[in-house]
């Protein structure tokens, strides 16, 4: 098909140019391949021709079965062309000989005109290196690329969140506030921890990677929550309060937050079950986020009225909208195009959910709520 030259190309075109769908463009969007620029008037990505031109070449490696970390490299100038097809032409000698013995096998039972109850006779040499390799890779290949079915993606997304929420206020509850406190450093660098896990999770694509990245970041993430509002703390301190006060009111704080998001993630879930619109809409996610908040704001306004007073509340009210409303907001969003993900795309959407920070500064640059189901 022939290329738009010299015109900004929407998603949707660089489908038909390319032949590729959204989801593996943005996999390599993800991986590093192309970066397009967004539109200045609605933030929608625009692919040129130079975006175009790469996903054409990247395609073709692909198609040759050069992998996506090599491709990588290559474009780095790490690895050049040469050496790849080299390192490729090596592997289909393997792969060659491998389909020969294959070959040889389901002649053998062809021959002999084998039913199913005689398959065992087959003499695959299971315990050969390469037949080990072929296996693992089938094994990995049928559990991460099923395409999973809208509920089956939701239940995958839940169970992994509400794990990694448990862990989290497992978490709050063991750590040590003020040592964090004196030490603010620990808080600084579990900040950053966390957006590491952010940049490995967006160049990887191993869901063990992204499956270790949820269960840390879910350690982690309570104590740069708790750095965070340390310096919220600062701007309603009371200096004639009791210090010991705030920073249990603090702790209430963190606790209540991960107990409503849980609890309006579980709701959301298994009204989805009844109601598919329950994860797809995000005018439904806003108005329980916000009764939600209103809720627990209300509560602590009513319990520490002495210590948080308005202004307080509507700080902690702003806060607690905008972590609820994100962390359900990308929940939504792997709903807006279910039929594109897979369980590799349900353990990134959890890890997503559970780190707080990667699901914000996922959302940087949105400047319209419908972009979120661009």
């Amino acid at each position: 098909m022939r290329e738009k030259r010299g015109y900004n190309m929407n998603i949707k075109e660089v489908e038909k140019v390319t032949g590729l769908t959204k989801a593996n463009i943005r996999f390599y969007e993800e991986e590093g391949l192309v970066c397009p620029k967004r539109n200045e008037q609605n933030n929608y990505r625009i692919y040129t021709e130079v975006e175009i031109k790469r996903l054409q070449e990247v395609k073709k490696l692909r198609l040759l079965g050069i992998s996506i970390p090599e491709i990588q490299k290559i474009y780095a100038e790490e690895l050049s062309l040469q050496k790849a097809m080299e390192r490729r032409l090596k592997e289909i000698r393997e792969e060659e000989r491998l389909l020969q013995e294959t070959r040889a096998i389901c002649q053998k039972a062809i021959r002999a005109n084998w039913n199913l109850n005689e398959i065992d006779r087959l003499e695959i040499k299971e315990s050969k290196e390469e037949w080990q390799e072929r296996l693992r890779k089938l094994m990995t290949e049928d559990l991460v690329q099923t395409k999973l079915t809208r509920n089956e993606l939701n239940n995958t997304i839940g169970l992994l969140f509400s794990a990694g929420m448990l862990i989290s206020m497992l978490t709050v509850y063991f750590m040590n506030v003020t040592w964090i406190k004196e030490y603010m450093y620990i808080g600084v660098a579990a900040i950053g921890v966390e957006v590491a896990f952010l940049i490995i999770s967006a160049m990887s694509s191993d869901i063990k990677v992204h499956m270790g990245i949820l269960f840390a970041g879910a350690i982690a993430q309570p104590v740069a929550l708790t750095a965070v509002m340390g310096f919220v703390m600062e701007l309603i301190h009371d200096s004639r309060k009791s210090h010991t006060a705030y920073m249990k009111m603090e702790y209430h704080y963190i606790i209540g937050l991960y107990v409503l998001t849980l609890l309006l993630g579980i709701l959301l879930w298994l009204g989805s079950k009844v109601w598919k619109m329950a994860l797809q809409s995000l005018a439904v996610t806003l108005l329980i986020g916000i009764i939600g908040v209103g809720v627990l704001t209300g509560g602590f306004y009513v319990s520490y009225r002495g210590l948080l007073g308005m202004q307080g509340s509507l700080i902690f009210a702003a806060g607690a909208l905008v972590y609820v409303v994100t962390v359900l907001g990308v929940w939504q969003h792997a709903n807006s195009d279910w039929k594109a993900y897979n369980r590799y795309h349900g353990v990134y959407t959890a890890g997503q959910m559970v780190n707080v920070f990667a699901t914000i500064m996922s959302a940087v640059g949105y400047n319209s709520w419908r972009n979120w189901r661009r």
